[in-house]
């Protein structure tokens, strides 16, 4: 058992209690309460002064695996349609990778397959220690798909061309319908020839029945466009991964009614150090780099369903960075914190396990010195359903102060002035 008490907790967006305790056993969260009976020999944490918040779901998170499973049994004639491929089968615990992604919040994350046109199905992961039967918490989440192809493909390789990848897409799933209703007639009879088995167009089934959603990767407002009228065309149930310049297109994009992931990932400002570099940025550039800190606001206050992710980022401890600047350019705490808790809980399915403090749900928590959307305050320690990790290094003794220092073999005692707090001393030693 573990008790933390006197604490300020948001439970949820815009719920927040003060002096609050939170009890849990192993990897659970027990009870919230304001009082109670400490259990016996439980560990008790005192959090005075400390803010404790649900902790953060990235909803949207690379990882490259083997693709040599997906070759096996009865592939798909082309290697960029892989739907058979499952994460949950693949993923390999990164404690490197998990160490970052707690660094900004997280302890939670959509694990998803990072090549190929239809690229498989992803799994909700944990960023703690364990192997895949504790730190998976559902598979098959989504289908994911980019309808155009990754740079450096050759002239000779089948597709070449956004074109292409989106006429291979729409060709693959016509087939898996023929596929599924062959089946279905020779099942039951109505045909006697046996269809050949086909793995790809069999795990496209779940989609096409409407038993589980895609998820589209968009690399500007056209190509989620674009992904939007596939999704209609095949009456799918679809979810987006921004480009962050939605802002270009709102009201379009609004109209889809889809939800959108979007990544927190900024332009650097563009250099206009001489007259000759000024020249080769265009207007474009300079409104976008200036814009699109404002988009995550502007895609919120349109009244369109919201998602937070790094993904994007050069460096993803630039992602706590970049999230406070969205913030003082509009978007509200309240806003910021659904679209890392409550909403992606909501729409990858787990709500019952992570995106919200309550009795039963995983003890999955970030620990700060202050509101966590100031740039001046700092995450302490981050909870993965249970397991305790400390950020931040506490003082065990306050140092500062007037010290007497005497040297071997010097008569005479120095005086040592030690001034600030923590790691960040100075001071000065005389005679």
């Amino acid at each position: 058992w573990t008790v933390l008490t006197n604490a300020k907790v948001i439970t949820s967006p815009g719920q927040e209690s003060e002096n609050v305790q939170i009890v849990i056993q192993r990897d659970v969260i027990r009870d919230v309460r304001k009082s109670g009976s400490i259990p016996a020999g439980a560990r008790v944490i005192d959090l005075t002064g400390k803010t404790v918040y649900p902790g953060f779901i990235d909803a949207y998170s690379e990882v490259e695996v083997s693709s040599a499973s997906a070759t096996q049994g009865a592939p798909h004639w082309n290697s960029t349609i892989t739907p058979q491929l499952d994460i949950a089968t693949l993923y390999e615990n990164n404690a490197t990778a998990n160490s970052t992604y707690r660094s900004q919040g997280f302890t939670t994350r959509l694990a998803v397959p990072k090549s190929g046109i239809i690229r498989g199905n992803s799994a909700v992961v944990t960023c703690g220690a364990g192997g895949n039967d504790t730190v998976i918490l559902r598979d098959h989440v989504f289908q994911h798909f980019l309808l155009s192809v990754s740079r450096g493909r050759g002239r000779d390789q089948y597709p070449n061309s956004p074109m292409g990848a989106v006429a291979l897409a729409r060709q693959t799933l016509f087939d898996a319908q023929w596929y599924i209703k062959a089946w279905s007639a020779f099942n039951n009879g109505e045909s006697a020839e046996r269809p050949e088995r086909n793995d790809a167009f069999e795990k496209l089934s779940a989609l096409l029945s409407g038993k589980q959603s895609a998820l589209f990767v968009t690399e500007n407002d056209q190509y989620f466009l674009r992904a939007n009228r596939f999704a209609e065309e095949f009456k799918l149930s679809a979810i987006m991964l921004g480009s962050g310049k939605e802002y270009q297109r709102l009201d379009a994009i609004k109209q889809t009614g889809r939800t959108i992931i979007l990544p927190i990932a900024f332009p650097t400002a563009p250099n206009v150090g001489s007259l000759e570099s000024a020249r080769s940025v265009s207007l474009a550039d300079l409104m976008h780099w200036d814009i699109a800190p404002e988009n995550p606001s502007r895609v919120a206050t349109a009244g369109i369903p919201l998602l937070l992710t790094s993904h994007g980022l050069t460096k993803q401890s630039d992602f706590l960075k970049n999230l406070r600047r969205s913030v003082q350019r509009g978007l509200t705490p309240i806003q910021a914190l659904a679209a890392l808790t409550t909403q992606p809980a909501k729409e990858l399915g787990i709500s019952h396990l992570v995106g919200s403090i309550a009795k039963g749900k995983l003890a999955s928590l970030i620990i700060t010195n202050g509101d966590i959307f100031e740039s001046d305050n700092k995450i302490e320690e981050v909870w993965v359903a249970g397991q305790r990790f400390e950020l931040q290094k506490k003082q065990t003794l306050d140092v500062s102060g007037n010290w007497e220092v005497v040297l071997p073999g010097d008569k005479n005692p120095w005086t040592l002035e030690l001034s600030g707090k923590g790691p960040k001393l100075t001071g000065e030693l005389r005679q």
